[in-house]
């Protein structure tokens, strides 16, 4: 019942207490069966407590490096500086490549410059419906 809560809502974070609520179950039963199904592979946690669907790992890859990609180049023509942009290098892992651009960009361009770009790049990846888990997960990881 719970990996169904999970798997009907893809892209949408999940907390063990808002499963157990939805299932009307103990929330103690919740959390030792997320931990379970996160150890199997079959969700993910994206943040303190929350989790989503487990993603193929090329698929996602894929995508985030084309949405760096476009997020440097469209900040280098908004800003038109890339100085900052240029020092992100790839480091193997695309998710943080990704974090890393975003933060240089709302350093340099603000939050919503950031948040926009992350989304109209998203957009054109097909990746829209992701953008606000994305979000969530950079401002969890960087602490704001």
């Amino acid at each position: 019942m719970i990996a169904k809560v999970i798997s009907d809502s893809p892209f949408q974070s999940h907390t063990p207490r808002q499963i157990a609520n939805e299932l009307d179950l103990d929330i103690q039963l919740v959390t030792s069966i997320v931990n379970r199904l996160r150890s199997e592979g079959v969700i993910e946690r994206i943040g303190w407590g929350k989790y989503i669907q487990k993603r193929e790992q090329e698929f996602e890859d894929r995508y985030l490096i084309d949405i760096t990609h476009d997020m440097r180049v469209m900040a280098s023509m908004i800003l038109g500086q890339t100085s900052p942009l240029d020092n992100i290098k790839q480091k193997g892992d695309p998710f943080k490549e990704l974090m890393e651009m975003y933060k240089s960009i709302k350093e340099l361009g603000g939050e919503t410059m950031a948040s926009n770009l992350l989304r109209l790049c998203a957009k054109k990846s097909m990746l829209n419906d992701r953008v606000d888990i994305l979000i969530e997960s950079f401002e969890e990881v960087s602490g704001e």
